[in-house]
C-alpha cells in the first residue's frame, strides 16, 4: 500500500515537472519569435507602376 502511494506521488511529480518543462520551452519559443518579429526589416515601399 505504501509503495503504491509512493509511485502515485512520483508519477504526479513527474507530470508536474514535464508540464513545467514544456511551459518553459514554449515561453522561450514565443519570446524568441517576438524578438525576431521586432528585428525583421519592413519591406521597401513599392512604387506604383505607371498606368496605361
Amino acid at each position: 500500500m505504501a509503495l503504491k502511494k509512493l509511485m502515485q506521488i512520483m508519477h504526479r511529480q513527474g507530470v508536474v515537472m514535464a508540464f513545467a518543462g514544456v511551459f518553459l520551452l514554449l515561453t522561450l519559443l514565443f519570446a524568441g519569435l517576438a524578438l525576431a518579429a521586432i528585428m525583421v526589416r519592413r519591406p521597401a515601399a513599392n512604387v506604383a507602376a505607371p498606368a496605361h
